[in-house]
């Protein structure tokens, strides 16, 4: 079964199950994440310019086979 990430301008498709569009849609959200803060940064030195990446593929993120393994000590 297909399902298909609904993420604006994204077009992924998951073959492999709920476990793998999970991973894709918390992508996104880390990502949605890092392009704030990087914004934030801009407004604060607009000395910097502006960001080079544009709106056509502001939203895809690339296809990852695996799921992240935290190192840090302690984690769970």
């Amino acid at each position: 079964e297909e399902h298909n990430c609904l993420w604006r301008d994204c077009g992924f498709c998951s073959v492999e199950g709920n476990a793998e569009l999970l991973r894709h849609m918390f992508f996104h959200c880390y990502h949605t994440k890092l392009k704030q803060w990087g914004l934030a940064i801009l407004k604060g030195h607009s000395d910097m310019g502006a960001c080079s990446v544009g709106l056509h593929n502001r939203n895809i993120v690339p296809e990852v086979q695996e799921n992240f393994l935290c190192l840090w000590e302690h984690c769970e």
